[in-house]
């Protein structure tokens, strides 16, 4: 677990510019041409993390991931191009939490940092998203980055409601998106669209909204682990 972190702090160390330290991870320059179970494991492995492929109940896989011993996650290839969930050119990265999560510092963290999305499922529980493409192939190396910045991520949100210490409820917000997102994909469905699209944007934009779709299945799955927030104010 060790070798876990210590990867995450020469990242986080390469990104402030104070080394141009690479993530530890054999032949980092090799391409990746898409996002593969076996492939998202063996980077995970020479990261230190444990890791354990499932399937959704649509028999899509996804990897459940534990980063040392602290933090929970999960990545899902979408974007597929081939049959059964394969030769998937995208990748959903999410974590769930549970504790008191307030919106405003949800939304905050929004504001501040990029490359990753937090919100609050219906019941008050925040998550982060994190979407990589793999158009062209993308180098192990960068993608082991991506994981060690979207861990890093995680920790800092859940640190940022930690320090909350009080709790406001979401009114329907959620509901409201994922339902806008749902007409769009059926009308689009209706329209021929699954026809038409041909360009690789068009199929990440669908990913996109098909990744809100997974959030909501991970968030409904009460078997599936969750990172633990412990508000260190009091009301």
């Amino acid at each position: 677990m060790k070798q876990f972190w210590a990867a995450v702090c020469a990242a986080m160390t390469a990104i402030s510019g104070a080394s141009a330290q690479s993530p530890s991870v054999a032949n980092p320059n090799t391409i990746l041409e898409s996002f593969e179970v076996q492939a998202l494991g063996a980077v995970l492995s020479e990261l230190g993390a444990v890791w354990q492929a499932s399937q959704g109940a649509d028999g899509a896989p996804f990897i459940a991931a534990n980063a040392g011993g602290e933090v929970v996650f999960f990545l899902q290839p979408t974007a597929c191009r081939g049959a059964n969930h394969t030769n998937c050119i995208g990748l959903s990265m999410v974590a769930l939490f549970t504790g008191a999560a307030d919106p405003q510092t949800v939304s905050a963290f929004n504001y501040r940092y990029a490359f990753a999305s937090a919100g609050i499922d219906p019941a008050g529980n925040a998550y982060i998203n994190r979407y990589e493409i793999a158009d062209y192939g993308l180098p192990r190396g960068n993608l082991a980055m991506s994981i060690l910045v979207f861990v890093e991520q995680i920790k800092m949100l859940r640190k940022e409601l930690s320090l909350t210490g009080r709790t406001v409820s979401l009114e329907g917000e959620e509901e409201e998106l994922t339902s806008a997102i749902l007409n769009s994909i059926e009308a689009e469905r209706l329209a021929g669209g699954d026809h038409l699209r041909a360009a690789s944007v068009d199929d990440h934009q669908q990913a996109l909204a098909e990744s809100a779709q997974s959030v909501r299945r991970f968030i409904a799955d009460d078997m599936l682990p969750r990172n633990k927030i412990d508000n260190l104010i009091q009301n």
